[in-house]
């Protein structure tokens, strides 16, 4: 069964697989992106273990094999490179969920050898109908690249979100997110929702300051300012900058006693403004001012201070 064993964590070896005294067998399967310990943090083989690997891709960690062990490789993909018929080391181009993207290097490149019949998805193994080979029709790894009408779009992807072959586009943005579908499908992300991961901040924007659009960080504060992911979202302020915050730079009285107050805006946000006629009282609706990308100036000539 072709098998994706991805972002798996262990203290020592072997996240994605650790294999002691055994006689193990990947075939068309995925080891990514696994964090364990160096070079052994993907597949760690060790006390007389002789290991099997076909048409599997081993990259984002490492593949570890001790001085009793041995592992043989077929047209595989292999980090670093393996000795082996069909093998190949150039870099899988896979998506944040470790599918093939159309530019992979890894599409018929597999053997049909024993291959079987679907891939991870349950799409059939087939030949890539723009791809120039005559011999073999298998990717390696555990994702069939699946596109029959050949724009960049794996079938099972389009048909989960968009339920047919035609809406889908690389230049479109069906949610409006900032992402194209293109983005999405690299970046594993929902096409036709903007907050994939539900934590009321949009994938477009978590993608921009390279933060996970499929992982709940909200309330994270990496740039330590006091404002949580979601609150600088809200104002879009950078959440890597500790000096980028939603804030008066200056507050003022103009020659008319009215209240003159001055922030930095983004040209992405309208900024409510609001009075009091003092620190504890009820605060009052006062207009809606669209930001510039640059410092705005209000002057509230409703309210003197006398």
């Amino acid at each position: 069964i072709p098998k994706i064993t991805t972002t798996n964590s262990a203290r020592g070896f072997g996240a994605g697989l650790y294999a002691e005294s055994a006689t193990p067998l990947l075939h068309s399967s995925t080891v990514a992106g696994n964090i364990g310990t160096d070079i052994a943090s993907g597949i760690c083989l060790t006390s007389n273990t002789i290991a099997i690997l076909v048409n599997t891709i081993v990259w984002s960690n490492g593949l570890y094999v001790d001085a009793d062990s041995a592992a043989t490789a077929s047209y595989s993909c292999i980090v670093g490179g393996w000795t082996g018929d069909g093998n190949i080391s150039n870099h899988p181009l896979m998506t944040a969920d470790w599918r093939l993207t159309s530019l992979s290097p890894c599409i018929d490149a597999g053997t049909l050898s024993n291959a079987p019949a679907s891939d991870f998805d349950g799409e059939g193994r087939w030949d890539h109908p723009s791809w120039p080979n005559v011999i073999s029709i298998v990717d390696i790894g555990a994702d069939e690249f699946v596109d029959t009408e050949t724009d960049g779009f794996p079938d099972h992807w389009e048909y989960e979100f968009f339920g047919d072959l035609s809406t889908a586009s690389a230049t479109n943005d069906a949610d409006h997110d900032e992402l194209t579908d293109a983005d999405e499908y690299q970046f594993a992300t929902n096409p036709t929702n903007s907050d994939s991961d539900g934590d009321r901040v949009s994938d477009g924007w978590e993608s921009r300051y390279g933060f996970n659009p499929r992982k709940n960080d909200s309330s994270d504060d990496p740039d330590a300012d006091g404002f949580s992911t979601k609150l600088e979202y809200l104002a879009d302020t950078s959440p890597t900058n500790e000096f980028d915050y939603l804030r008066m730079s200056d507050v003022a009285l103009n020659s008319g006693s009215n209240a003159v107050v001055r922030w930095h805006t983004s040209s992405n946000r309208v900024y409510v403004v609001e009075s009091s006629p003092g620190p504890v009282e009820l605060w009052s609706f006062v207009t809606n001012l669209p930001g510039t990308g640059a410092d705005t100036t209000f002057t509230n000539e409703e309210v003197s201070i006398v």
